[in-house]
C-alpha cells in the first residue's frame, strides 16, 4: 500500500501521507495554530498535505485510491467467507484488481539513483517513445561529474518522482532552506532545466501546475513531457491559464468514451465514495463534504495546488486554514498523538476511525517479520495516553484476543467482525 514520504536524510527525518488510508504522519509537533510550530515542521506538513489534495484532485489520485480500496473490499469478503485463516494473508486478486496494482508498479517509477550523483540529466525522445508504447516510466539518463561517469539508464521517471518532486517544490517555497537528496524530490527541476527553455524551468509556479496536470493521465511520467511540450506551444506562463485549458480541451477514454478531463473528474469522484464507502461499511459524513467541495473545484476550473501557490501568502501561514476548511484534512499524527477531524461534540468522525482501524488491520494481517501491533513500540509502551495503560500478551501476539480494556486495534478487529474469528499466525 502506498506512502509517499518528506525524508531528510541529514536529520533522519521521515514524515508520510498513508494514500489509502487518508491518515499523515508528521515527523515532528503539529499544532493547530500553525505559527506554533517550527518552519521545518509547518513545511513538512504542507509537503505531506499537498499528497493528499493531489489524491482528491487529480484523476490518477482518485484512481489510486479507488483502486486500493477495491484490494481492502477483496479482503473483507474473504472474512465474511472464512471464518478461519493464516496471516500474514496472501489472497489472489481478481484480474481488474491484479491489473490495476501491476499498471500502478509499471508507471511508478523509481525513488532513487544509488549508483550515481547525479549533477544533471539527459531526456532522450526515444526513452519517452518506449515509456508511452510499453506504458511504463520513462528512462532518464544521468551525468555523475564527480565520479565523471555517464549512464544512459540512470533512473526510471515516473509518478513517485512527479508527486514528489511537485511538493518539494512547493514546501521549498515555503522554507528555501530545506534539502532532499533522492532523486524523487529532483527528478521534476533536474528534467526542466534540461528538457525546456530557461524561462520555463525557473517558472516554479509553472512547474508545479505542470505535474498537477500531468497527474491527470494513466501514465504521469510520459504525460509530463506532454504538458512540458503544451507549455512551450502555447507560450503558456501562467500555471492557472494552464490548468484551466487541460481540463476543458484535452481528453481521457474511459469505459470506451471520450471523456474530458474535468467530466472525468466528476465520475472518479463518484467512484471514490462508492469505494471507500464499501472498504470502511459506513456512509461518509466529513467525507462527503469534501468530495462536495472537490467537484466545486473542478466546476469553476480550479485546483488547490495550484490555488495554493498563486493565490495565497505563503509566508503567512494561516493560508492552512483556509484550504482545510474548504478541502478538509486527513488523520494528522505528530510524535504526541493523532488529529482525526472532529465533529461539533468533539469525537471523531466514524469513518476516521473506521480508516485508522483499516490500516492497523492490514498493517497486521501482512506483516511479514512481526507479529506485533503497528503501535505497540511507537505508542502503548510509551504510555502515551495514560500513565496506567496496559499492554498484555496479546499486544505482541494475537490482539484479536484482547478482550479487556480495548485499544485503537482490538477495536478495529471488532469492527471488521474478525474478533471471533480462528486467526492463525504461520
Amino acid at each position: 500500500m502506498p506512502e509517499l514520504q518528506d525524508y531528510n536524510i541529514f536529520e533522519q527525518r521521515l514524515s508520510t501521507y498513508r494514500t489509502n488510508h487518508i491518515h499523515l504522519y508528521l515527523d515532528g509537533i503539529f499544532d493547530l495554530d500553525f505559527n506554533k510550530m517550527s518552519l521545518r515542521d509547518f513545511a513538512s506538513l504542507v509537503h505531506e498535505y499537498v499528497h493528499y489534495l493531489q489524491h482528491f484532485h487529480t484523476l490518477y489520485g482518485l484512481n489510486l485510491c479507488s483502486g486500493f480500496n477495491s484490494i481492502f473490499c477483496v479482503y473483507r469478503q474473504y472474512f465474511e467467507e472464512h471464518k478461519e485463516f493464516h496471516i500474514p494473508l496472501e489472497i489472489k486478486l481478481n484480474q481488474k484488481d491484479e491489473q490495476f496494482r501491476k499498471n500502478h508498479k509499471n508507471v511508478f517509477g523509481d525513488e532513487e539513483c544509488v549508483n550515481y550523483n547525479i549533477d544533471e540529466v539527459e531526456v532522450s525522445s526515444s526513452s519517452i517513445d518506449e515509456a508511452r508504447n510499453n506504458k511504463s516510466s520513462v528512462t532518464i539518463g544521468v551525468y555523475d561529474y564527480t565520479s565523471d561517469q555517464a549512464e544512459e539508464n540512470g533512473f526510471k521517471f515516473g509518478y513517485c518522482c512527479i508527486i514528489e518532486g511537485m511538493a518539494h517544490l512547493i514546501q521549498q517555497l515555503i522554507n528555501p532552506t530545506v534539502h532532499h537528496q533522492e532523486i524523487k524530490y529532483l527528478a521534476v527541476q533536474h528534467i526542466c532545466n534540461n528538457y525546456c527553455k530557461s524561462e520555463i524551468a525557473t517558472n516554479t509556479r509553472l512547474i508545479i501546475s505542470a505535474c498537477v496536470c500531468s497527474l491527470m493521465f494513466d501514465n504521469p511520467g510520459v504525460a509530463f513531457f506532454d504538458v512540458l511540450d503544451y507549455i512551450s506551444q502555447q507560450k503558456i506562463i501562467d500555471g492557472r491559464d494552464l490548468f484551466k485549458s487541460f481540463i476543458t480541451n484535452h481528453h481521457i477514454y474511459y469505459n470506451n468514451k471520450r471523456i474530458t478531463i474535468a467530466s472525468a473528474i466528476s465520475v472518479f469522484l463518484n467512484r471514490l465514495e462508492v469505494s471507500l464507502t464499501q472498504a470502511i461499511g459506513t456512509s461518509l459524513d466529513y467525507y462527503r463534504k469534501v468530495l462536495d467541495n472537490c467537484e466545486y473545484y473542478i466546476k469553476n476550473e480550479r485546483n488547490p495546488i495550484i490555488d495554493m501557490v498563486y493565490e495565497f501568502d505563503l509566508e503567512n501561514r494561516y493560508f492552512l486554514n483556509e484550504i482545510f476548511d474548504i478541502c478538509g484534512y486527513p488523520t494528522i499524527e505528530d510524535n504526541n498523538t493523532q488529529y482525526p477531524p472532529l465533529k461539533q461534540n468533539g469525537k471523531p468522525y466514524i469513518e476516521c476511525a473506521a480508516l485508522l482501524g483499516k490500516e492497523l488491520l492490514i498493517k497486521r494481517i501482512e506483516a511479514q517479520n512481526t507479529t506485533e501491533c503497528p503501535m505497540y513500540k511507537t505508542i502503548c509502551i510509551k504510555k502515551r495516553y495514560t500513565e496506567d495503560d496496559p499492554t498484555s500478551i496479546e499486544c505482541q501476539c494475537e490482539q484479536w484476543k484482547r478482550k479487556e480494556q480495548h485499544c485503537l486495534m482490538s477495536a478495529a478487529f471488532h469492527y471488521y467482525n474478525l474478533e471471533n474469528h480462528t486467526i492463525i499466525q504461520d
